[in-house]
């Protein structure tokens, strides 16, 4: 019990003078940890802003779903294949036939085909608007349904029917009536019957957006009429779990219905959600590396920052060494003194880099477009800069506190 409480009071008195010594010198220990604060505050701002764009991101995987598939056209990259003429790149929508009933674990599919024409209701005309050609199936893949109207159906693509539905931009600007259904529009050359006002949120082009935009949805085969457009494909995996298994299926049938033959490159390109994932932690990482690359020099120079203020701390308390030593002090606690003088100065650089990046990320939140969702520092990056910090303070304070606890108290006390 004795000695528990005399190493206890050897650690606070250790812990007094270094603070006392500390304050004794208060610009030269700033100026000697502005590279510990420097470091600290940007690995720790790298990894706020990373961990806030990592959920920003995850919550638009949810709203995306995590079960969807994006399927599209490619280009091959081998040099052999880069000119194969777009005749063969782009697919038809026989390379979709039948793709339900051979790929088990696909819930839901829909081709999507694009084109842009005038749009004309009366005397109002809205130019460049979308025209897209869905299957009915896409109501349920993007979860967005009319908010007044009804949706496609299954008879409504198989017999080409002329109808659309649009959003509400794309109503406003034609001038409509709010109930508007049943009402004829000009897309392009043709008149389509409005069976549906859209008004809620799409993610069509993979990243979630408001229907915002003068757009106008009409069946597939409508569409592919009177135009050929390029044809995209989305669909969904019966759940999250198979989605692998979904694409991995849509890849093999693709590649029967394509006449891809073993050992050509593939001339489409099937995505999920977990590949995304998967590349945006590996950016993620590459990005974290290089950052811990530059702090690390950053706390380097700090850290030779610490050692040369200890080594000239050394220097000018010898006498107080040699005194010290000369009533009975052991090199141990002189050895600790010096040793916990260096890890509260890098201690104090850390709280006051941590301090820094706190206030720089609170004003990032403040600017909408970042999308910086949180302005706190997760807690295993504060503890993690702590604990390297401290470390920093014993590997480069050391040596000087080895110095002083290895000095001769005689030659200590003749020294000017």
């Amino acid at each position: 019990m004795r000695l528990i409480t005399n190493t206890l009071l050897l650690c606070f008195t250790s812990i007094t003078l270094a603070i006392s010594q500390i304050i004794a010198n208060k610009m030269r220990s700033f100026l000697t940890v502005t590279g510990i604060i420097i470091g600290v505050a940007s690995v720790a701002i790298v990894i706020s802003v990373l961990t806030s764009f990592e959920k920003s991101f995850f919550e638009d995987m949810n709203t995306l779903g995590a079960s969807k598939l994006f399927i599209h056209p490619h280009q091959p990259e081998s040099k052999k294949h880069r000119q194969m003429s777009m005749h063969k790149i782009r697919f038809m929508p026989e390379h979709f036939k039948d793709i339900a009933e051979n790929c088990p674990d696909l819930a839901k599919f829909s081709r999507i085909a694009d084109t842009r024409k005038n749009a004309k209701y009366g005397s109002h005309t809205s130019e460049n608007v979308s025209i897209k050609g869905v299957d009915p199936d896409w109501h349920d893949i993007e979860n967005t349904y009319p908010m007044l109207g009804r949706q496609f159906d299954y008879l409504d693509n198989k017999q080409a029917r002329k109808v659309c539905i649009i959003t509400q931009p794309l109503l406003d600007e034609l001038n409509l009536p709010k109930d508007c259904i049943g009402y004829a529009i000009k897309l392009g050359p043709h008149s389509y019957r409005i069976i549906g006002v859209l008004n809620n949120e799409t993610t069509t082009n993979f990243i979630p957006t408001q229907n915002d935009e003068k757009n106008a949805y009409i069946p597939f085969n409508t569409l592919w009429q009177w135009q050929r457009p390029w044809i995209n494909a989305i669909g969904t995996a019966s759940s999250p779990e198979t989605s692998s298994e979904a694409a991995a299926q849509v890849e093999f049938f693709l590649k029967k219905t394509r006449q891809i033959k073993p050992g050509q490159p593939d001339n489409f390109m099937v995505r999920i959600p977990d590949k995304i994932i998967e590349l945006f932690k590996s950016i993620a990482s590459v990005i974290l590396g290089i950052a811990a690359c530059i702090v690390g020099i950053s706390l380097l120079v700090g850290g030779i920052g610490i050692m040369n203020i200890m080594l000239v701390s050394v220097s000018e308390r010898t006498r107080e060494i040699g005194l010290r030593k000369a009533i009975g002090a052991k090199p141990a606690i002189i050895l600790l003194q010096f040793l916990t003088e260096a890890v509260i100065l890098c201690l104090l650089g850390g709280i006051i880099g941590l301090l820094c990046a706190q206030l720089f990320m609170s004003i990032l939140t403040l600017i909408p477009q970042l999308k910086v969702q949180s302005a706190l520092i997760p807690t295993w990056a504060i503890t993690l800069s702590l604990t390297f910090t401290s470390a920093i303070g014993i590997v480069f304070g050391f040596f000087p506190a080895l110095k002083a606890a290895s000095l001769d108290p005689i030659e200590a006390l003749r020294h000017e």
